[in-house]
């Protein structure tokens, strides 16, 4: 805590394995935040200047290199926009972001990184912010840094550990040793921390001697976790190694329910998880029901884990399915909103899981022939969860999933998913002011759609061409094609409800949830009418959006249509009931946690406090709003803002 309270902008704690390095970062991390969140930043606190944000990142998956360093900190502190851009102009923004955010940026596992770019990142890190590494080697850096050196544990501490661990685990015969008998095993571990947790789980699990268990140690030779673990591997039954080496398969932490769901152990998983947990080979939180229960492994057991799993590649591969199966029934519970904000926050924990198991489906079909056909996961994960990425700010991995959806879909020669994934890169750019490329991806999406020879797919690529001419300033156009588009989407019988549901980037559960598609594509009629300077119209249009959301309790298109009816009521000179729409349109959006529409909201009562002469408010939810554009990459926004900002 004292070098992470010092000037001193890297601290680097290192020490030999299982001693304990990981346990100490993670402690003082959520020390300090928890300092943090008890408000411990005044100026008599010790912690004065306390981070803003805290970015947890593991080396020990197979490869980590700077991108994979760089876009945990972009996904941690919310800036997905950043984690498109190819690697240098992203390594540049990173630094930047990281000037303005005070982070502390803690790098577990540092001796498996190959990539020395990692390296020169740290040492780049701007000052503000403070990086804390872990790792098993001493190296010299090329910053001012703090080492703090970890050994074994001395003696009282390591008897301790065995006398406090033994009575745990109800193993009276350790716990009720003397000191003399229990120096006996801290010697034969090398006092290390995990050494004799492994040891004592042996005992406790595999019905070993503390006798049997000592003179094993005392006798090997060679990497004495190599010969622990393989000892732990052959005590367990074939159901807890089938757990174990499901473990791996994610990214993080894993749910019970996720775990259970891909190890497939039948009625033996409580059991088999219960006697990895006593073995410390498997790490749990404690958490109190099956959601909030989550497991990881330790690094060192993560690495032995993983080499095992190397030998059992079909089992491997059955158990990767399985969690995509178990991942895509989870995103489609959640899919149309049925949970409200909960499911998408639900999402929102399982991102990195959900995404190693998309990276793992996408490079296996590309390079096995055989695994071809399960290209089609990705084009069903796209339909499930890309809705959700779009309206909690996940644009860059929004792009990302369509575009590998794309490819399954042409590999599969499904035109019309084809499309569709085309459309929805193409609406991300166009919110991001990328025009010229957003009608590249609309001319696409229309040639594909064109095989499908159906009105309503020609309908949806002819939605975002609207929109790109209301962009280009071409508002008669964009009128004439919404207009054409909305008489075809309201047709009986044109399309079905998932075809029309689609039209619009936000979901509503129940039955009419269908209608936020044509809500939608009024609402971008009314959008065209007021960049045209056509309030009165613009109001009406948005004035029909409003009443079909609320009369499918539609609360995300609500919010959307009342950001987008407070600029028309602007425009129209109606300051306070602008003012009305976008306090209202903020909290509810900031309710589903919409942050294109949080950011609107607060552009526009940033507007009308400047027309009002309120300056402070005006910074205060201008400020709000570019933080929010910034993170989704919304150029026109951010210029608007900017401008709004340097007149206050």
């Amino acid at each position: 805590m004292a070098a992470l309270r010092s000037t001193c902008p890297l601290v680097v704690v290192e020490g030999p394995a299982g001693i304990g390095k990981t346990t100490l970062a993670l402690h003082v991390a959520l020390r300090c935040l928890a300092e943090d969140e008890a408000g411990a930043t005044t100026s008599q606190s010790p912690n004065r200047g306390a981070f803003e944000a805290y970015v947890w990142a593991t080396a020990k998956a197979s490869v980590f290199t700077l991108d994979s360093l760089l876009d945990v900190i972009c996904h941690t502190l919310d800036y997905p926009y950043i984690q498109q851009f190819e690697s240098n102009k992203k390594y540049d923004e990173v630094l930047k972001l990281l000037r303005r955010v005070r982070a502390l940026i803690v790098l577990d596992n540092f001796e498996t990184v190959d990539d020395e770019r990692v390296a020169r990142f740290i040492e780049a890190v701007p000052d503000r912010s403070k990086v804390l590494v872990t790792t098993r080697n001493q190296r010299e850096w090329n910053k001012p840094y703090i080492a703090v050196g970890l050994s074994k544990l001395v003696r009282d501490e390591g008897t301790t550990l065995i006398h406090d661990e033994a009575r745990r685990l109800g193993i009276a015969a350790v716990s009720q040793l003397g000191n003399d008998s229990l120096f006996a095993l801290y010697e034969a571990t090398g006092g290390s921390p995990l050494a004799i947790k492994w040891a004592l789980g042996q005992i406790k699990q595999g019905g070993q001697t503390y006798a049997s268990v000592l003179g094993a140690l005392k006798n090997a030779q060679g990497d004495i976790f190599e010969i622990m673990f393989a000892s732990s591997w052959k005590i367990l039954d074939e159901n807890s190694r089938q757990v174990l080496l499901a473990v791996p398969i994610f990214a993080a932490t894993v749910s019970r329910l996720a775990l259970e769901a891909t190890a497939r152990v039948g009625g033996a998983f409580d059991e088999a998880l219960g006697k990895l947990i006593r073995l410390w080979l498997v790490e749990s939180n404690g958490g109190s029901s099956s959601s909030d229960h989550r497991l990881s492994l330790h690094p060192l057991t993560f690495s032995f884990v993983s080499r095992e799993s190397s030998r059992f590649p079909q089992l491997e591969t059955e158990m990767r399915l399985r969690a995509a199966d178990y991942y895509l029934q989870f995103c489609n519970d959640r899919r149309y909103f049925q949970h409200g904000p909960q499911g998408y926050d639900e999402l929102e924990g399982e991102v990195e899981n959900i995404s190693k198991v998309i990276d793992w489906i996408d490079a296996k079909w590309r390079v096995d022939d055989s695994f071809a056909m399960n290209c089609r996961l990705i084009i069903n994960f796209s339909n499930a969860i890309n809705v959700f990425f779009w309206s909690r700010g996940y644009w860059a991995e929004r792009v990302n999933l369509c575009m590998r959806a794309l490819d399954a879909s042409v590999k599969l020669e499904s035109w019309a998913s084809a499309g569709r994934q085309a459309y929805f890169i193409g609406i991300v750019r166009f919110w991001q002011g990328a025009v010229e490329e957003s009608e590249q991806w609309a001319s696409r999406s229309k040639e594909y759609m064109a095989r499908t020879n159906k009105a309503i797919h020609l309908a949806l690529t002819d939605h975002l061409l609207g929109l790109i001419r209301i962009q280009q300033g071409d508002y008669t156009s964009a009128a004439a094609i919404l207009e054409q588009v909305l008489n075809t989407v309201s047709k009986p019988g044109v399309g079905s409800p998932e075809e029309i549901r689609i039209f619009a980037d936000w979901r509503c559960p129940g039955p009419d949830g269908y209608q936020v598609g044509i809500a939608s594509i009024v609402q971008d009629l009314g959008i065209n009418a007021y960049k045209n300077g056509e309030f009165v119209t613009a109001v009406s249009w948005l004035d029909k959006s409003t009443a079909l959301a609320e009369g499918i309790a539609d609360v995300e298109g609500l919010a959307r249509s009342l950001s987008h009816r407070g600029h028309a009521l602007f425009g129209l000179g109606r300051i306070d009931d602008a003012r009305a729409n976008y306090e209202r349109g903020l909290e509810l959006a900031t309710q589903v946690q919409r942050k294109s529409t949080m950011g609107r909201c607060n552009q526009g009562l940033a507007d009308v406090a400047a027309h009002e002469g309120r300056m402070s408010d005006a910074g205060r939810h201008g400020r709000a709003a570019l933080d929010l554009f910034e993170r989704l990459g919304m150029r026109q926004e951010i210029a608007h803002v900017h401008e709004l900002l340097s007149a206050i």
